[in-house]
């Protein structure tokens, strides 16, 4: 018979992420910090690791590395010697105390992932933040479907990914009908459910009855996106169990880009 096919516009072939905002030292305020703790004699001598700290926080704010080294410091009073910033992080590193990189975070921008990716991802709870686009308030009608990420593996092995080569494609057109199958039967339960709810004038709002009773018919590959946030330590950790080999491709995809970026 005749199917319906998702148009190619309404597929997501990778995942996007942006760093769009991080932690920063505040100059003044550690200009004031430093008094409190007595230590402007190391600040003021130039060389030491706290004069070198605080002319990177003047210049741009410091990085992420800076404020865990500020932290590390704090603990032994290491103000005016020690190992360069690269090494003195690798040290921690090596040590194992990774408390003092739970002190910056990053926050990530994502989109292009499925819900079942977010469902893996946010069983990190532990120093993240999650603010995902709700389905119950956004209409899914006209929303996108994201590829598994072996199959779009197989598409770029396999084709160029023009849009007449993805067209021709036996395993996504199989896809892509689905995903059709799937907004068609979303739109009619939404209609349905919308004309249910409609019948109970008590309830606070049809149309959202109607969207939180039709979502269920969608499927995992249903795109979301989502405010992502981590602090360092908890993202070294996703990093490497998300990155790993034997991680879900999708998910390893995106720890891989995160790291990257």
């Amino acid at each position: 018979g005749v199917f319906m096919t998702l148009p190619l516009d309404k597929l997501v072939f990778a995942p996007q992420a942006a760093v769009i905002g991080r932690t920063i030292m505040d100059f003044s305020a550690l200009d004031e910090a430093i008094m409190m703790s007595q230590a402007e004699d190391a600040a003021a001598k130039d060389g030491t690791p706290l004069n070198k700290l605080s002319a990177r926080v003047l210049t741009d704010g410091g990085n992420l590395d800076d404020l865990a080294e500020y932290g590390g410091r704090q603990c032994y009073r290491s103000w005016s010697k020690g190992r360069d910033p690269e090494e003195y992080v690798a040290n921690i590193i090596e040590q194992g105390h990774g408390s003092i990189f739970e002190h910056a975070v990053m926050n990530f921008q994502i989109v292009g992932v499925s819900r079942s990716l977010t469902h893996e991802l946010i069983r990190h709870r532990a120093g993240n933040a999650f603010s995902q686009e709700s389905q119950r308030y956004v209409d899914a009608k006209d929303m996108r479907f994201v590829v598994p990420a072996i199959l779009a593996h197989h598409l770029k092995m396999t084709t160029d990914m023009s849009e007449a080569a993805l067209e021709a494609d036996a395993a996504l057109t199989m896809f892509r009908e689905k995903c059709a199958a799937d907004i068609a039967s979303y739109v009619e339960h939404q209609a349905l459910y919308k004309r249910i709810a409609s019948e109970y004038p008590g309830l606070v709002s049809a149309k959202k009855r109607a969207n939180e009773a039709a979502r269920e018919v969608l499927p995992n590959a249903a795109e979301t996106r989502l405010l992502f946030t981590a602090n360092l330590r908890s993202f070294r950790h996703i990093a490497s169990s998300r990155g790993a080999e034997f991680a879900d491709l999708q998910i390893r995809r995106l720890a891989c880009l995160m790291l990257e970026i």
